[in-house]
């Protein structure tokens, strides 16, 4: 299982559609609250939620992801205001320390822990 966590500032402000893949399990948080919640097996899934984000005010972002049998795929997109989807650029991610990208962290099985890495 990966847990990635740390911030994504948007570039434009308005309404933006947060989409994650994953092939299994996925959760995902902005600011504290659960928006994508695809916790068990299945194939390569889109899953997807809509918030507003204020350009130059980042919000905390959380991702679990858990690898059952099969496949593996974890990706976060989003369509922004303007209508482009993309996958979330990596300059556009920011770790709690303010470096660019999300803190990675690994754990054995599903609940998280026992921890097994970062980076």
């Amino acid at each position: 299982a990966a847990r990635w966590t740390g911030r994504i500032d948007p570039p434009a402000s308005g309404t933006y559609r947060i989409t994650t893949v994953s092939d299994d399990g996925v959760r995902l948080w902005l600011d504290g609250k659960l928006m994508i919640d695809n916790w068990g097996d299945h194939g390569p899934t889109e899953d997807h939620g809509t918030v507003v984000l204020t350009a130059g005010r980042p919000v905390e972002v959380k991702v679990e992801y858990y690898q059952g049998a099969g496949g593996a795929t974890a990706r976060l997109k989003w369509t922004r205001p303007d209508g482009v989807t993309e996958v979330v650029p990596a300059e556009r991610l920011l770790t709690p320390e303010g470096s660019v990208g999300l803190r990675g962290e690994y754990f054995e099985g599903r609940s998280f822990g026992e921890h097994a890495g970062h980076v």
